[in-house]
């Protein structure tokens, strides 16, 4: 990794709310998350600044420069929710619904409670200036790589709310996939069948990638990771963002994402009571592993066959659900061992198969993908079980 040039330099709130409404100061760049930060915390930000108490540096990237003032442009790194609020808050704006002129109010505080209820026009002159005037510390990189830049972010970030490994994906190849993969995950049914209270657009886009790497390349091409020594979940599913990076066409996008509908529409009537459930002996049939499996199996099949045989499939999942914990369709653990990833595509593809008849098949949809979701005899499964990793930052800085 390179060198980042830097330099320590204080920002002025009004200032740089001008060049932010200009559109050359960027509060969310390709890496950043949308804004999660919850009304309470965001008032007690505006309660720390009017009592003059210390507010943590931001990281600013100045990814161009020039001789006059409008071609400059800065874009933050760190710092996304605490400029953010500041913006939001003076300018009047509604950061959680989208709103334009929605002002929000504070809420939460103790110490300063009697602002309570208070938009930014409600508070007196002396308080609106203190906030206008707000000079943010700022350590500014001077048009450092995109690599360093996600490097700090995910270095910064690792302690508070940790990065997904979908951030980095976002923020490494934002190109056309990446809004791609927001519009698909967006889908009703989709989000109806997952629990759409429970995903951010992140977790669905990787729900997404996770469908396409087994739909397109098959279980095979996972299990045999493990013979070379990558069984890994997520270069599994690095492979197949960077595929679609350097292939992806319109063409073939409305085509994945008829497939997808597709699939996650008849998930949705043939198993969506049962996938949302979340007590007794359904516990734990949400989980990515079981929607991987479902959707794929799904996908290969007519929507009409699928649907006029859609009781003796929820049945038969049902049983697969209850068998032998080594190759329960809905659990998590069984995505870490080549054996429980063999026995359930093999069980839930035997299942379809047999339910549906191959007369019920489509033709291939998508460049290399499988006809059927058992798993060649040729695959060899070693007996190497994985230690389940938390996401972890993948650049250092220097």
């Amino acid at each position: 990794m390179e060198g980042i040039e830097s330099e320590d330099i204080d920002l002025d709130t009004d200032r740089t709310m001008a060049k932010w409404r200009a559109g050359r100061f960027s509060c969310k760049p390709p890496y950043g998350r949308k804004f999660f930060w919850s009304r309470k915390m965001s008032s007690l930000l505006i309660e720390t600044i009017l009592l003059g108490k210390y507010v943590p540096p931001i990281v600013v990237n100045r990814t161009s420069t020039g001789t006059d003032v409008s071609d400059v442009y800065d874009e933050i790194i760190d710092g996304q929710q605490r400029c953010t609020t500041l913006f939001t808050f003076i300018e009047g704006l509604d950061p959680w619904n989208d709103n334009p002129k929605k002002a929000w109010s504070l809420t939460g505080l103790v110490v300063m409670s009697e602002l309570n209820g208070l938009s930014f026009q409600d508070l007196n002159d002396e308080q609106q200036r203190c906030l206008r005037n707000f000079e943010w510390r700022a350590c500014l990189y001077k048009a450092a790589s995109k690599e360093a830049c996600v490097g700090t972010y995910c270095l910064l970030n690792q302690r508070a709310t940790p990065r997904s490994d979908q951030d980095v994906r976002n923020a490494l190849y934002d190109g056309p996939v990446y809004p791609w993969l927001r519009a698909l995950g967006e889908n009703p049914d989709f989000l109806s069948f997952i629990g759409e209270t429970q995903y951010t657009t992140e977790r669905a886009g990787e729900h997404i990638l996770r469908f396409l790497a087994f739909y397109r390349n098959g279980v095979g091409s996972y299990i045999e990771r493990w013979s070379s020594g990558r069984a890994n979940l997520r270069a599994f599913v690095d492979d197949e963002m960077r595929y679609w990076q350097d292939n992806f066409t319109e063409e073939a996008g409305a085509l994945i994402g008829e497939t997808f509908s597709r699939a996650v529409n008849l998930a949705r009537q043939v198993l969506g009571d049962i996938w949302s459930s979340k007590t007794g002996s359904k516990k734990g049939l949400n989980s990515a592993v079981g929607f991987d499996l479902v959707t794929c199996g799904f996908a290969l099949y007519s929507a009409d066959a699928v649907l006029e045989k859609r009781t003796e499939i929820r049945q038969r999942f049902l049983d697969l659900c209850a068998a032998d914990p080594d190759s329960q369709l809905g659990k998590e653990k069984s995505l870490w061992s080549a054996q429980r990833v063999m026995a359930r595509y093999k069980k839930w593809g035997e299942a379809l198969d047999e339910i549906l008849g191959a007369d019920a098949r489509l033709p291939a949809t998508i460049i290399d993908n499988p006809v059927s979701l058992i798993p060649s005899p040729t695959v060899e499964v070693g007996s190497k079980k994985l230690k389940r990793r938390k996401p972890s930052m993948r650049f250092n800085v220097v």
